[in-house]
């Protein structure tokens, strides 16, 4: 019986350290950039990238996310 418990307990520590390998690799990645405005398609400025929406369109849904 604890030999199964022993058995059990590795492979859930094995699994812990497969997953939290697999978190920090997904986060030391870079997170994706667009060229494009997710709304209109408009081209964006170098530093709007990481957001993916040109100005216009961040207002407005701040707008819309203020409004509620």
């Amino acid at each position: 019986m604890s030999d199964e418990i022993d058995t059990l307990s590795e492979m859930e520590e094995r699994e812990a350290a497969r997953f939290a390998a697999a978190l920090k690799f997904q986060r030391e990645r870079p997170l994706p950039t667009s060229n494009f405005c997710t709304d209109c398609g408009e081209i964006l400025d170098h530093h709007r990238r990481q957001f993916a929406l040109c100005f216009y369109c961040a207002s407005k849904r701040e707008a819309r996310m203020n409004w509620r």
